[in-house]
C-alpha cells in the first residue's frame, strides 16, 4: 500500500466530496487494497463533515444568544447540561470583576435551575458586604415541540439591594397587559416568590397567582424562566422589550 496515494486518495475525497470511488476504480491508478482503504473512510470523511456542520450551528448559535445576552441590563450566567459555567454576558462580568464567579454562585445557579418553579435561589454577593444575589431562572428559547433539549441554561444574576429596573410600561404596551400584572412579572424576574411578591405590592397570594395566570396566558410564556427572559428582554423570537437598547453594531 503507498501512502503517497492514499494521502492523494483522501484529499481528493475530501475536496470533492464524493459518495463513491467509481471514478477512481475505472482510471486503474490505485491499487485494491488502496481502494479498499478508500471505502473504508468514505463513511468517516461524510462523519467529519456532519461533524462539521453541526459545530458551525453550535458556533452561530453561542454567538447569536452572546450578542442578545450582552444586550441585557441584568446579568446573566450560561451553564451547560452537566451544570457547569460556559460563558456569561457583559453585565455579569461587571459585577464580578471579571470572567469568573465562585462556587457558591456557581452552586446557587444550579439550584435555581433545578428548584421548584415558584422560589429563587440565594446567596450572598461576593463582591458587596452584606448584600445578597438572587439567582433566576430564565428561558430565552422560543417554545418547540420537540424532545428535551440539550440547549445551554441561562441563570440571571439579581441584586436584592438594587434590581435590574423592568419596564413595566413597555410590558403593558407589547403584551396588553394590566399594570397589575405587569408588576407581578417584574417581581418575578427580581426574583420573588408569590408571597413576597403579594407582601410587596400589597395584595395576597390568590391575587398574585391570578395576575400570573394572566400573565402567562397573554405572553404565551409556560413558566416563571420565560416571563423572567421576557421582563428582561432576552427572548429569543420575541426581541427586546425595551427600546432603550443600542443597535448591535454601536
Amino acid at each position: 500500500m503507498r501512502f503517497d496515494a492514499l494521502r492523494r486518495l483522501l484529499e481528493k475525497l475530501q475536496a470533492s466530496g464524493k459518495k463513491t470511488l467509481e471514478v477512481e476504480e475505472a482510471a486503474g491508478n490505485y491499487t485494491d487494497s488502496e481502494l479498499a482503504f478508500g471505502r473504508l473512510v468514505l463513511p468517516l470523511l461524510e462523519d467529519m463533515d456532519a461533524m462539521k456542520k453541526l459545530l458551525e450551528d453550535l458556533s452561530r448559535r453561542a454567538r447569536a444568544m452572546q450578542v442578545v445576552l450582552d444586550r441585557l441590563p441584568v446579568a446573566a450566567l450560561v451553564l451547560d447540561a452537566e451544570g457547569s459555567l460556559l460563558t456569561m454576558n457583559t453585565a455579569a462580568k461587571a459585577h464580578f470583576g471579571g470572567p469568573a464567579i465562585t462556587s457558591a454562585v456557581l452552586r446557587a445557579a444550579r439550584r435555581a435551575l433545578h428548584g421548584d418553579d415558584e422560589s429563587a435561589s440565594t446567596v450572598p454577593d461576593p463582591l458587596k458586604s452584606g448584600g445578597t444575589l438572587r439567582l433566576v431562572a430564565a428561558d430565552v428559547a422560543e417554545e418547540s415541540g420537540g424532545g428535551p433539549s440539550e440547549k445551554p441554561s441561562v441563570v440571571f444574576v439579581v441584586s436584592n439591594e438594587a434590581p435590574p429596573p423592568v419596564d413595566e410600561a413597555d410590558l403593558v404596551a407589547r403584551f396588553d397587559l394590566t399594570k397589575a400584572e405587569a408588576s407581578v412579572v417584574a417581581l418575578v424576574a427580581h426574583g420573588l416568590s408569590n408571597k413576597e411578591a403579594g407582601e410587596e405590592m400589597g395584595v395576597s397570594v390568590e391575587t398574585v397567582r391570578t395576575h400570573l395566570a394572566s400573565a402567562f396566558r397573554k405572553t404565551g410564556a409556560r413558566n416563571r424562566a420565560g416571563l423572567a427572559a421576557l421582563a428582561y428582554g432576552a427572548r429569543f423570537g420575541q426581541g427586546p422589550i425595551s427600546g432603550s437598547f443600542p443597535p448591535v453594531g454601536e
